[in-house]
């Protein structure tokens, strides 16, 4: 099973961390994240050898190095996203800060459901399962009380619905 920082909810967060998550999920936060974040976050991944990204020191969020397969060229693909964690594994969102459109990892996994999961520096294989009915809504709800932003990101969607994917330890 993974093993990830504790998740506080956005309520017991430290004031520091719910001022960052608040201003990351205002569409101005949103718009300078897609652009900035991947960038620092690695450089920040490289600098404590993959423990820690920039977003998870800064807003106290867990974090995911998310490994895929890309849907048509069928190269590796690493994305840094926010990880929620959940009895059967670690959940993410596909919001793509709130675009109208799908992220490309998330076409990735539809395409490859297995890959790989680096929480804290250490890789474990994983399986993906975007999750529909009543677990995404209880995941949905476990994730927003961690993120709020994530409410934010889904009222800009354009109706789009946020996939939630579940990522199984191990592969299946």
């Amino acid at each position: 099973m993974f093993r990830v920082t504790p998740d506080p909810s956005f309520s017991t967060a430290a004031s520091g961390h719910r001022l960052v998550r608040r201003a990351a999920s205002t569409p101005a936060g949103s718009w300078l994240l897609a652009r900035v974040a991947h960038r620092l976050d690695g450089a920040v991944l490289r600098a404590t050898r993959g423990r820690r990204t920039l977003t998870s020191l800064v807003a106290g969020l867990p974090v995911v190095v998310l490994g895929t397969t890309g849907a048509r060229t069928g190269r590796p693909r690493r994305t840094v996203l926010v990880a929620v964690p959940t009895p059967d594994g670690l959940a993410v969102l596909a919001s793509a800060y709130g675009s109208t459109r799908h992220p490309g990892w998330f076409h990735n996994l539809r395409a490859h459901p297995a890959a790989t999961a680096t929480v804290d520096g250490v890789e474990h294989r994983v399986t993906a399962e975007v999750l529909t009915g009543p677990r995404r809504e209880q995941v949905w709800r476990r994730a927003v009380a961690l993120y709020p932003g994530w409410r934010s990101y889904a009222a800009r969607t354009g109706g789009r619905q946020i996939p939630v994917v579940l990522l199984h330890p191990g592969t299946r």
